[in-house]
């Protein structure tokens, strides 16, 4: 994630960012704090992306200060702005997710694992 989060300000005419399905962490915030180094961004697709509360808000936070990317993901409504909290995927739905549709990257996966 680190590697994204350097590469993001590096591509300032990327149109389309698309991290749906991916174990980010804590580099939603990351990704929050590089947004505005891609003004020509048009659609940032988090969705199946677990996200913290601050996480949440500084996302939504970013994409208004920036006034750019259409944002797809779980916990905001089409406007970007944070849904109600009771809206948000539960813990369980997190745990239902098949987990080779939702894996980490090989890197991070135990040795001897596969896909």
């Amino acid at each position: 994630m680190q590697l994204m989060s350097l590469s993001v300000p590096g591509a300032p005419n990327m149109r389309v960012l698309n991290f749906s399905w991916n174990p980010l962490g804590e580099g939603v915030s990351d990704l929050a704090r590089h947004l505005c180094c891609n003004p020509d961004l048009q659609i940032l697709d988090l969705f199946h992306v677990k996200m913290t509360k601050k996480q949440v808000n500084d996302l939504s936070e970013a994409v208004h200060q920036n006034k750019s990317p259409y944002l797809m993901s779980s916990y905001h409504d089409e406007k970007g702005n944070p849904k109600p909290e009771h809206e948000w995927p539960a813990e369980d739905y997190w745990r239902g997710l098949d987990p080779e549709t939702f894996a980490e990257s090989e890197d991070e996966r135990e040795p001897g694992s596969s896909v």
